[in-house]
């Protein structure tokens, strides 16, 4: 299980020049946050990126968490087993652009995949782990939007279609209502 977290950015400034000094090759992003609709003031990250910042003097104030497993995601063939390996991330981004879920839609740039799917713009995201082509996702804003876009990319998928009938959440307000406040406890072994 992997716990995604909402951190509050106390100052702005002094983030920014925090994060540009981790060095490129360490993945810990981050992401603005949409869902709680005040873009600016803060940003969801996985539990691990946050270890991170936080060993890197990334001053951030952790709000709430919830389970990424909660949010959805549909690869569908052919994708990357690196981009599998980095689901909570995937899941992070799409929870941070305010959706409940994603579908991979496709490879390019956005505007690339809006023009050969006809999907619009502001419903795709790209999103690209290391050693992976540049996907673009379809975020899903409600449950009613699962089968039609599971249909229109992936028409004669059976695992597309059983996935969109597997969707649980409803809606955003209904996935962060799961959200805990802070970080919950980590469990540690006993000792004894």
């Amino acid at each position: 299980m992997c716990q995604l977290v909402r951190c509050r950015v106390t100052d702005r400034a002094q983030f920014t020049q925090a994060v540009s000094r981790i060095p490129g090759d360490a993945w810990v992003p981050t992401y603005e946050d949409r869902s709680r609709g005040a873009p600016g003031e803060g940003v969801w990250t996985t539990l691990a990126a946050l270890d991170v910042l936080r060993e890197k003097g990334v001053p951030l104030e952790p709000v709430e968490s919830l389970e990424a497993e909660l949010i959805p995601v549909f690869y569908g063939p052919g994708a990357t087993v690196h981009a599998k390996l980095m689901a909570a991330d995937l899941r992070c981004s799409a929870l941070a652009a305010g959706a409940i879920g994603a579908v991979r839609a496709g490879e390019g740039s956005v505007d690339a995949v809006a023009a050969r799917t006809g999907l619009p713009r502001r419903d795709l995201m790209a999103w690209q782990p290391p050693f992976s082509p540049p996907y673009v996702w379809l975020l899903i804003r409600t449950r009613d939007d699962v089968e039609g876009a599971v249909g229109r990319l992936y028409p004669e998928h059976e695992p597309a279609r059983q996935w969109a009938r597997r969707f649980g959440v409803g809606s955003l307000g209904a996935l962060l209502s799961q959200a805990q406040p802070g970080i919950p406890p980590k469990l540690v072994p006993n000792a004894e």
